[in-house]
């Protein structure tokens, strides 16, 4: 579960997540997404990078001993599901990739006390990039209407 190098997480989802926490305290994985929410940098949805992970983002990330790339969605706990590769982020890959930015490596204990090191190689979406998009076609539309 080492992590040592800088996170970034949007207000809004550290708000959110702070509720999380409150809720599952009970889950193991508990303590330790606290303790990423309170070294995070706290940033405006408008201002995160397109690069970084957050809530609701479709990731693809490597294992780096095996090689194989994976594709996921971190999502909050009632919307995790398996079949659909939408992981929890009280699950420890989803724990390990929060914040993280394109590139950035961490190491993270999975179930059964196995240590993997993961590797971002992609944030395929992220909300908040796809807003500021939505909201520059939307501007584009209506300035060449008028």
């Amino acid at each position: 579960m080492k992590k040592n190098s800088k996170i970034f997480v949007t207000k809004e989802d550290a708000k959110r997540l702070e509720t999380v926490v409150a809720v599952n305290g009970h889950v193991e994985t508990a303590p330790w997404l606290e303790s990423e929410i309170s070294r995070a940098e706290l940033v405006e949805p408008q201002k995160i990078p397109p690069s970084v992970i957050t809530m609701n983002s479709r990731i693809k990330y490597k294992d780096q001993e095996t090689g194989k790339t994976q594709e996921v969605i971190l999502v909050y706990p009632q919307d995790a599901d398996f079949a659909s590769r939408k992981v929890s982020v009280l699950a420890p890959v989803g724990v390990a990739l929060l914040g993280l930015s394109e590139g950035q490596s961490i190491e993270c204990q999975i179930p059964g006390g196995k240590t993997k090191r993961l590797q971002v190689v992609k944030v395929t979406y992220q909300p908040e990039a796809a807003e500021k998009t939505d909201k520059k076609e939307k501007q584009t539309c209506t300035a060449k209407t008028q």
